[in-house]
């Protein structure tokens, strides 16, 4: 991946300019009002980003939503519900986009990676289940520690297919520093 490369230009907000670092490794130059030029590297590092930006606001928003169908209808019934409008929007997705042969899934291995669904129903039970006990700031806070912790355990292991990655210290201590943003949040004034 291409470094992050700093112009002191302050324009307007993200406005895509095409440039290369070297001719080996195409680079998009984004102009950001306060920072300057950033480049990232064209194969999606600022996709990315703002991807799993979009994907942290609407879990957090399903985990509310969730929360609150809960009261009326009950746990299972919330979220068979989910599950089964999830269902409907990925068929219309798919239907719209790539129908790729769903025979394919015979050919994953191991099996047990597709367990996504069935972990997805833990996931819905267990994010409604912390929103209402600790609210949605705390709860959120503690399930984005426990992602990360997990997922840096996972690439340090190399487990699941994972590419196994070194120890670093200052990984460790991000996870340290959130968790101590969680203990913040906890006490009162």
């Amino acid at each position: 991946m291409s470094p992050l490369v700093l112009r002191c230009c302050f324009l307007a907000p993200y406005v895509p300019l095409r440039d290369s670092c070297s001719e080996s490794v195409p680079v998009m130059f984004y102009r950001i009002k306060s920072l300057g030029y950033i480049a990232f590297n064209e194969r999606g590092f600022f996709m990315g980003i703002i991807i799993a930006l979009i994907s942290g606001i609407l879990m957090s928003i399903q985990g509310v939503f969730n929360t609150q169908v809960t009261k009326t209808t009950g746990m299972w019934v919330c979220n068979c519900f989910v599950q089964f409008t999830a269902l409907i929007t990925g068929l219309i997705i798919w239907f719209a986009t790539d129908r790729q042969n769903f025979m394919e899934l015979t050919k994953v291995s191991p099996k047990y990676m597709l367990l996504g669904g069935a972990i997805g129903t833990a996931i819905t039970y267990t994010v409604i289940k912390s929103m209402d006990a600790l609210g949605p700031a705390k709860s959120v806070m503690i399930i984005v520690v426990a992602q990360v912790a997990v997922a840096y355990f996972i690439e340090l292991i190399g487990l699941f297919g994972v590419e196994k990655s070194q120890f670093e210290f200052r990984k460790l201590l991000g996870i340290l520093l959130a968790i101590g943003g969680i203990v913040l949040m906890k006490y009162k004034d």
